[in-house]
């Protein structure tokens, strides 16, 4: 699946299966947007 053009909204994305899911998109070609409750945990997950 190509995901050019779409942007993706990835919920608990310090999660491991939202970083997998970011991951995967990212590599699709599509536009990840990620949210996470706390900043610090993302930044260390990211």
């Amino acid at each position: 699946m190509i995901m050019t053009g779409k942007i993706c909204l990835i919920t608990r994305a310090s999660s491991v299966i939202g970083k997998a899911t970011s991951l995967g998109v990212a590599k699709m070609v599509g536009t990840v947007v990620i949210v996470c409750r706390n900043s610090g945990q993302a930044l260390k997950s990211h």
